[in-house]
């Protein structure tokens, strides 16, 4: 999360909650949702390049202090993506490429030319010049077909700065974002939509995002994709009394873009059943979901934590992202305070009350089975080089599961727009998950040092949605006849 949007990419993300030590207490939940105790409060919070997470939101504090990055000269240059095991004996745990994710999540029965005559649209508050080039040594280097990308300019857009951390981080989740969608739908068009102004900066310049996809309909664009925001509690601190208020008035633009049957989907979140204040110094010491994944019309994508050999076969089910070693980091996963329940999740009313469940679905975001990315000039990630690295965070997740909704239109042979009421349909017995492709998340939770979060339980919950994608062979023709207009 970069600095004043809230990135939600795990690679380098809450780089600026370094030393929150004392958010403490327990979130009581008014739901009957399980939830999980969070560990001692005074564990400090690592920052987000440390964790190898890729998250905007954490980048206050360093744009404060005009931090610039630094990290360029550790770490050994990697010249091609590790297998996982190749990763566990050099750093610990495992990390995987395009083959292994493609094979996992059954995107390669799909064939090369998955997602082909369909367009995901990403929205980036400048210039990255390297982007072209650097999608296609990571489809060259894994034998990914040749990337189609487009490149539209909103204004006067100026060149991303690798030398200011919030610029770099900016860009290199940028291209962690396309390179991710083009793993899952290699024939798709990517639609780079470069903006003037940051458009995650400010309150304002973010509801000029979502604006900007309202817009986005002349292109035909079939998904958009975030991974930045900000949280609830931001708008509470910054509104008191109003937040809520705010919220639904800047999502309003989202309704247009549900009306032109685009898909949006939004990371949920690095930091578990909270987020981190204003100034990025703390985590919130209450649950605080991320916005705009809350909105009853775009589809929130949490992260899990992948137990797969070098081939990218499960040798153990996905768990939930949690938090590891008292790091701060885990999947988003909460109750919305500005969203009431939709009519999609009346079926777990005893999980979320009279709000809105945030997340829908999940893919991998976590630190312990990252993914590898390729950037030759944007790299604020700790311990690591331009070129190959290994990130993590539900920027990553979000951007996996919009390639897949891209093979889903494919199949569909048109747009699918909001498919959150699709995907509970999916995921509403253990028989129709099977039959869709959908694997059930049972494990895992969400809480960090800072506030209680949720656990996994058989069928839906909070921090892992529905569960995650098992077959893409089965689950894209499944959404494509559940989405129908």
């Amino acid at each position: 999360m970069s600095r004043k949007r809230t990135s939600l990419l795990i690679a380098a993300p809450l780089a600026a909650l370094t030393c929150a030590a004392a958010a403490t207490a327990a979130l009581t939940s008014n739901s009957n949702a399980t939830t999980a105790a969070p560990a001692a409060a005074s564990s400090p919070i690592r920052s987000a390049a440390d964790a190898g997470v890729l998250s905007l939101a954490g980048a206050r504090a360093q744009q404060r202090a005009g931090a610039h990055v630094t990290t360029k000269a550790a770490g050994q240059s990697i010249d091609h993506p590790l297998l996982p095991s190749e990763c566990i004996a050099r750093y610990g745990s495992p990390c995987y490429g395009p083959a292994q994710l493609r094979h996992l999540y059954g995107a390669d029965k799909l064939g090369p030319d998955a997602g082909a005559g369909r367009t995901v649209a990403l929205i980036e508050p400048g210039v990255n010049p390297v982007l072209g080039h650097d999608l296609e040594i990571y489809s060259k280097k894994t034998g990914l077909p040749k990337p189609k990308l487009t490149v539209i300019k909103v204004g006067h857009p100026k060149e991303l700065d690798p030398s200011d951390y919030v610029q770099a981080i900016t860009a290199e989740e940028l291209e962690l974002d396309a390179e991710m969608i083009h793993t899952m739908a290699p024939g798709a068009r990517i639609l780079d939509i470069q903006t003037e102004k940051d458009v995650a900066n400010t309150f304002s310049g973010f509801k000029g995002a979502i604006d900007t996809i309202a817009a986005l309909s002349k292109h035909h664009v079939d998904a958009v994709s975030l991974s930045y925001g900000w949280f609830e509690g931001n708008y509470d601190e910054a509104y008191p009394g109003k937040g809520p208020d705010v919220i639904r008035s800047q999502a309003a633009g989202l309704a247009t873009a549900a009306r032109h049957r685009m898909t949006v989907l939004s990371a949920n979140g690095d930091t578990g059943a909270t987020g981190p204040d204003l100034a990025g110094d703390a985590l919130y010491s209450k649950q605080s979901a991320a916005f705009i994944s809350t909105s009853p019309l775009v589809t929130a994508v949490a992260g899990t934590e992948l137990h797969a050999d070098d081939r990218g076969n499960r040798t153990t089910p996905d768990t939930v992202w949690g938090e590891h070693d008292g790091d701060g980091f885990a999947t988003g996963g909460a109750l919305s305070e500005a969203f009431t329940r939709p009519n999609y999740q009346d079926a777990i009313r005893n999980i979320v009350g009279d709000h809105r469940g945030n997340a829908d679905v999940s893919m991998d975001g976590s630190v312990a089975s990252r993914v590898w990315m390729y950037t030759s000039r944007y790299q604020v990630l700790s311990g690591q080089q331009p070129g190959w690295v290994r990130t993590a965070g539900t920027s990553a997740a979000s951007p996996l599961f919009a390639g897949i909704v891209a093979d889903a239109a494919q199949v569909a042979g048109r747009p699918l727009g909001p498919i959150n009421a699709a995907l509970y349909q999916l995921g509403r017995t253990p028989a129709s998950r099977t039959a869709a492709g959908i694997a059930d998340v049972t494990e895992g939770c969400n809480t960090t040092f800072a506030v209680q979060g949720y656990c996994a339980r058989p069928g839906t919950d909070l921090p892992s949605g529905i569960g995650t994608v098992e077959d893409a062979s089965r689950f894209v023709h499944a959404l494509a006849t559940a989405a129908r207009p």
